[in-house]
């Protein structure tokens, strides 16, 4: 795994996850450098915050996510 930072580099999305540790189902936020922020419920929600956000991004860059 490459541990080098992207900031701002085409092809990447870097975000940081905010979690209530104490909650069940898991539940919290995704929020992006930009402060684009979406929250979740469940580990589920998690994989669909993350999806939104890597399509929010590829049409940002006027790219199709893969």
């Amino acid at each position: 795994m490459d541990d080098q930072p992207h900031n701002g580099e085409a092809g990447f999305l870097s975000v940081q996850l905010e979690v209530h540790l104490d909650a069940q189902p898991v539940h919290g936020s995704l929020v992006t450098e930009s402060g684009a922020r979406q929250p979740f419920v469940g580990w589920l929600g998690f994989i669909g915050a993350l999806t939104r956000l890597h399509e929010e991004q590829a049409k940002a860059v006027g790219k199709e996510p893969s």
